[in-house]
């Protein structure tokens, strides 16, 4: 006997939020409810290109202390614990120097596929978008046509905050999330 189809509801961070959309219009009847956290979609090529370009070089720092003034200093609004946790997680010596573990191919490639052409989801599935107002990412003629095609399925609901909305007002971010989930 056959698995019943998967039904879920799929949230996605700013470059997740371009997959979730994507994978949400490839099968809409898979996905319940999509929420997109300052969803980073069609963005300017160019201006990605450079920021792309910009990422491709290795970046170190010469002890860990400056390694977490940095990543705290880029975070800023984000709890000194968080960052404390990343800076445990995530960062290494190696060769000498303290260096950040991820993949530069992958950054590269991300930057990429924010700067494809702006989808919305798809006409009949409830979703709900909170972008970032201390950022730039979530466009007005996105969210203008976002209203066109899902009309009362869609609920936009800024969060005073940067662009790592889920790090830096995580109470509030996970009372919306509740919220629009159980709604």
């Amino acid at each position: 006997m056959p698995d019943a189809p998967l039904h879920v509801h799929l949230a996605g961070d700013p470059a997740g939020g371009a997959i979730a959309t994507h994978l949400t219009r490839a099968a809409p009847e898979r996905v319940t409810r999509l929420v997109l956290l300052d969803p980073a979609i069609g963005l300017d090529p160019e201006d990605m290109l450079r920021t792309a370009e910009e990422s491709r070089a290795e970046e170190s720092d010469p002890d860990r202390e400056a390694a977490r003034a940095a990543k705290a200093e880029s975070w800023a609004g984000v709890p000194a614990e968080l960052v404390d946790a990343e800076v445990e997680a995530h960062l290494e010596e190696r060769d000498g120097a303290w260096r950040w573990r991820y993949s530069r191919a992958a950054l590269v490639a991300a930057w990429g596929e924010m700067a494809r052409e702006a989808v919305v989801p798809p006409a009949g599935r409830p979703t709900l978008i909170m972008p970032a107002t201390g950022a730039d990412f979530v466009s007005e003629k996105w969210l203008a046509a976002c209203r066109t095609e899902l009309g009362e399925d869609l609920t936009v609901t800024p969060v005073d905050t940067g662009h790592m909305l889920y790090l830096e007002r995580a109470a509030e971010v996970a009372g919306h999330l509740r919220g629009f989930l159980e709604g």
